[in-house]
């Protein structure tokens, strides 16, 4: 009965305005608040402000996936001005007014840069734009933000595969496609196809070709094909393929994507007339490259009229496109022996594509061959000074270096600065493998055999570094390392002659796996019998198998006047084991007489001094 006399007299309290303004005398805003609604509405509606502002002023959105490393957050004023410019991009693109369609796309990136639908839109704009090069840097960075953002959707891999088709960057789209060719789309098949043939990678466009459904062809693949049959197919085929290539050389539809094929045909065989005659009709309608001009002039070159490319190449105006047709232009300046042309070119164009790391790399090429030690030393310090080039080609700079203090005749200087090339972090693989290769062939392997361990991990499936280390090993006298990387190729490359035969004698002078080593030699004999590095180490397997007369009847077919000084070290080592297992001396001490121990890995030369010992 208390509890609802207090709630009577609390209500009765509430119903008395005087009451509850005596009683909130000293609460001037709730009195306010209770008894003035024009404040309250003003009230909350200063609060619903804060509140609003609160959530769309700070950047506080998260607009990047979950696990996307950097994080990006965008303010709610950021979003709604991002959609506001968006609609004004495709407004001003279905009015057909694209340079107005990529402004408003790259506003609106500007306010929500990790929107794939904004990235995506204005990729769909460059891939139909068809003016100049001049957005091509802008194209490739969203193109590959986009892949990030998305984890190489296969659909916006199609969309990245079309705006490189459209500034032919052939191998960037080999480079995107080739790790995802056992899951292509249709439109992603073709495009692979097209990209290994317009790179030159004619085999594995034969072998692709092979395998593809026929429902991936269309009529611009069967002009691929006609040029196949026309550049490298039987007799019958190259007429037929001509004739139906030169049927769609002044097709409307067709002219362009024929006549460039006509170039590639003219170029594998060595036709002149036929080159001269597409590049000529491409150039009438602006459609011409530098890259198609410089096949022109090596064309030339190789048929003897060098005179008449150099000519031609030093008239030439036209600025190239794309950081690769800078370096097509100065490699060809360079095989025409017009060095001063492709360094100028380099000095005026580098820095246009100086996110390119191989521009940096021909340059110093050029100057290394030439002899420019002073031009390479101030390039070296050039990347080092480049934003853009900072973070990938430090180390070639070193590299650079070393290279120029070598020419001028200080060698040890020259050894400190690849000792700094091998200690810097190689973000881009390939320039690390570069470098290493450089540094193994001016005589300092274990520089090379540094940078290559790093790059083990990205490069894992690359045959070119395996190959390398092979190399390296060989040069260290490394015989751990040798076997460790004979046996990856041999994984990559199981047919291959020369990688079983590697992996083979890799075994043998660790004396190791004689099953697998008479197995390995054995399918040698039988690949290429006329081999005698074959023949020498099948004998040395059957030695390991303790089979010393079959070793010795293989020896005995071995001509030794033909043989070079390390096979024939392998086969005077052959022949001393088994003089050594049927007890005959003398003709182990004279067989050994003629062994070069420098041809010998340290675990080899420890077994011979102890084989000795025993004489």
């Amino acid at each position: 009965m208390k509890i609802w006399t207090k709630l009577k007299d609390g209500l009765a309290v509430l119903s008395d305005k005087k009451k509850i303004n005596v009683r909130l005398a000293e609460y001037p805003l709730l009195r306010i608040l209770l008894f003035s609604f024009s404040f309250r509405l003003a009230f909350l509606g200063f609060v619903g402000l804060m509140i609003f502002l609160a959530l769309f002023l700070p950047k506080i959105w998260r607009t990047t996936p979950p696990g996307f490393i950097p994080v990006y957050r965008a303010s709610g004023l950021n979003l709604v001005q991002a959609w506001s410019l968006q609609r004004g991009a495709l407004q001003a693109l279905a009015s057909g007014k694209t340079a107005d369609a990529l402004y408003g796309w790259q506003a609106a990136l500007a306010h929500n840069p990790s929107n794939p639908d904004l990235i995506r839109g204005l990729l769909r704009t460059l891939r139909t734009d068809t003016g100049t090069n001049q957005h091509l840097e802008m194209s490739i960075q969203y193109s590959f933000w986009l892949l990030r953002l998305s984890a190489t959707n296969l659909a916006d891999v199609e969309l990245v595969s079309q705006v490189f088709e459209r500034y032919r960057l052939t191998d960037w789209v080999l480079g995107m496609l080739t790790p995802l060719n056992h899951r292509l789309s249709p439109s992603l098949e073709k495009a692979y196809l097209k990209a290994l043939f317009n790179a030159g990678q004619i085999k594995e466009f034969a072998s692709r070709w092979e395998a593809v459904n026929p429902s991936v062809i269309d009529a611009e693949l069967r002009l691929y094909q006609a040029a196949y049959r026309a550049g490298w197919g039987t007799v019958n085929e190259r007429f037929q393929g001509k004739e139906s290539l030169d049927a769609a050389l002044t097709n409307a539809e067709w002219r362009v994507v024929a006549n460039r094929l006509s170039m590639a045909v003219g170029f594998q065989a060595g036709d002149v007339q036929r080159f001269a005659q597409s590049l000529r009709r491409l150039s009438e309608w602006g459609l011409d490259t530098p890259a198609d001009h410089c096949n022109y002039w090596r064309l030339l070159s190789a048929f003897g009229r060098k005179a008449d490319a150099m000519e031609l190449a030093k008239a030439y105006r036209k600025p190239p496109g794309t950081g690769g047709e800078a370096i097509q232009l100065a490699e060809t300046y360079a095989i025409l022996g017009l060095a001063d042309n492709a360094i100028d070119l380099l000095q005026r164009r580098t820095m246009e594509y100086a996110y390119d790391e191989r521009i940096w790399m021909v340059w110093g090429d050029i100057l290394i061959a030439n002899q420019r030690w002073e031009a390479a030393s101030r390039l070296a310090a050039q990347i080092r000074q480049t934003a853009a080039a900072q973070t990938t080609m430090v180390g070639y700079s070193h590299y650079l270096d070393g290279q120029a203090e070598l020419g001028a005749g200080k060698p040890a200087l020259a050894e400190t600065d690849f000792q700094k090339a091998a200690a810097a972090e190689f973000k881009s693989p390939t320039v690390g493998l570069r470098i290493a290769e450089q540094i193994s062939n001016l005589g300092h392997p274990r520089l090379a055999k540094e940078i290559l361990l790093k790059l083990q991990k990205p490069l894992a499936e690359n045959l070119d570094y395996w190959v390398l280390l092979v190399t390296v090993a060989d040069r260290l006298r490394d015989a751990e390392l040798r076997l460790a990387a004979c046996a990856t190729l041999y994984k990559l490359q199981p047919n291959a002659p020369n990688v079983k035969n590697n992996y083979a004698a890799a075994l043998l002078t660790l004396r190791q796996q004689p099953a697998e080593a008479i197995k390995l030699t054995m399918e040698l004999i039988a690949q290429v019998p006329d081999w005698a590095i074959t023949k020498i180490n099948h004998s040395q397997a059957l030695l390991l198998n303790q089979r010393t007369r079959d070793a010795e009847a293989v020896l005995q077919t071995i001509d030794s006047s033909r043989l070079g000084s390390e096979e024939s070290t392998s086969y005077y080592m052959a022949w001393f084991e088994v003089y050594l297992n049927l007890q005959q001396t003398e003709k182990a001490r004279q067989a050994v007489a003629r062994i070069n121990r420098r041809f010998l890995f340290p675990c080899e030369i420890q077994w011979l001094d102890q084989a000795l010992a025993k004489l």
